[in-house]
């Protein structure tokens, strides 16, 4: 008798072990089913829910980045203008390159929310080549600071041109060293009642920009593009494959001084083209 009962609770033992795998999907499964019937009301809403989200929200969290602000600009032109400008465009186009001195400013109006600024806005001067799309760069400058950027001069660029992102890692890397940079952004950019897309907003260096840095009033000296550009074009245009010109090149351009809206001092002006010069002889 003994023996027989052995047996029975050994059997019983090994039919509830072998059972627990199925009883636990039966109650996730009749939990699940409960949840959909009740419209995850009660104990999935109340219980689970908040429990799974406790755990795995951090985690999730550690990974996952919040997606840039997009501000929205609209420029207003008057038609006249409008027109003017897409002249400008296509002399550009049929010379292939846009001369700063063929190129045309335009008053206009930048609308930023609530906000309205008196703003001059004109193409880029340059490579044509953002001319042949609807991503026209553009570059304006107001009469006071606009956006969340809080600058006054800015362009606007294609985010999606060759070397763009390298640009803007490296503000993004200067600016968490706490080296001077430009400030950037993305804004949807209409031009009257025509959508030009997402485009990159660029500080334009001006007096804001370098009392921002601690630099008081100047002067801003640049390496000058147009030597580069032109050396660019004339190589695109060979009937054979040549190894474009690196940008690290800066040997083959020209110094300028950019206008900050302060006369800047002839010896600082003097001492900073030296060191330029210097680097420029150096590379």
């Amino acid at each position: 008798m003994s023996d027989l009962r052995t047996r029975f609770v050994t059997g019983a033992r090994r039919v509830a072990l072998a059972s627990v795998p199925l009883i636990a999907l039966l109650l996730i499964g009749l939990v699940f089913f409960l949840g959909i019937r009740t419209e995850r009301t009660g104990f999935v809403r109340d219980v689970l829910d908040p429990g799974i989200k406790r755990i795995t929200h951090p985690v999730l969290n550690a990974f996952r980045g919040s997606p840039p602000a997009v501000d929205r600009l609209t420029i207003l032109l008057t038609e006249g203008a409008l027109d003017s400008l897409l002249q400008v465009r296509d002399s550009a186009l049929l010379a292939g390159y846009l001369e700063a001195e063929r190129n045309l400013v335009f008053n206009a109006e930048v609308v930023n929310g609530r906000d309205t600024v008196v703003a001059r806005a004109e193409l880029m001067a340059g490579p044509v080549d953002h001319l042949r799309t609807n991503k026209w760069q553009l570059s304006v400058k107001g009469d006071r600071p606009m956006g969340p950027m809080h600058c006054a001069n800015f362009r606007l660029d294609d985010p999606k041109r060759t070397g763009h992102l390298h640009g803007w890692l490296l503000h993004r890397a200067a600016e968490l060293c706490d080296v001077p940079s430009l400030s950037m952004g993305l804004s949807e950019v209409m031009l009257n009642e025509r959508f030009l897309g997402l485009y990159t907003t660029i500080e334009i260096p001006d007096s804001s920009t370098l009392h921002r840095w601690g630099l008081g009033n100047g002067p801003i000296v640049a390496f000058d593009r147009t030597v580069h550009d032109r050396a660019s074009m004339g190589l695109a245009g060979l009937q054979f494959t040549a190894l474009p010109l690196p940008q690290e090149q800066l040997s083959t351009s020209t110094l300028t001084i950019l206008p900050t809206g302060e006369k800047p001092a002839a010896d600082r002006s003097r001492r900073a083209l030296a060191l330029l010069t210097a680097l420029q002889l150096d590379s």
